[in-house]
């Protein structure tokens, strides 16, 4: 069982770099309303300042469980034991949160041979998994209109 909720957990991290390292912004098209929310990320509990933090912003459970199309994702610098990453100009709504410590710079979550993780990883709401990733409902957050900070803790 634990070598199962280790291998889900790897696939999760793998889409979080993924996205990470693949999305790209979307423009607006002239209809469509101002997005008025905003938010910031802050990291914590990072033990180093080298390498980057990976972070990725999904709005649903699908696109969080199959670490997909993520609304927002990318990657900053640690400074002074934390990170922070903002988001502006999204929809109001309810999304989830993971994030990465990619320790090498080498845009993938490493393993151990036995397929745990060895770079710290978290989620909005500092969820956890039974056997993986939590499932979307532990992570989520409501982002209402105007900014908002939230919190992660990498373990």
């Amino acid at each position: 069982m634990k070598l199962i909720r280790v291998a889900l957990m790897i696939l999760f991290l793998t889409g979080v770099a993924c996205a990470a390292r693949t999305a790209t912004p979307s423009v607006a098209s002239e209809t469509e309303q101002p997005k008025n929310a905003s938010v910031t990320v802050r990291v914590l509990g990072l033990e180093v300042e080298s390498g980057q933090i990976a972070v990725a912003l999904y709005d649903s459970a699908q696109s969080f469980k199959d670490r997909t199309g993520a609304v927002a994702s990318g990657k900053t610098d640690p400074q002074d034991g934390a990170a922070t990453w903002t988001v502006e100009s999204i929809d109001p709504g309810i999304y989830a949160v993971a994030a990465y410590h990619d320790l090498n710079e080498n845009d993938q979550l490493d393993r151990s041979t036995l397929g745990a993780p060895t770079e710290p990883y978290g989620f909005s709401n500092d969820a956890r998994g039974r056997f993986g990733p939590p499932k979307f409902e532990k992570a989520a957050i409501e982002i209402g209109p105007g900014s908002m900070t939230i919190e992660i803790t990498l373990r």
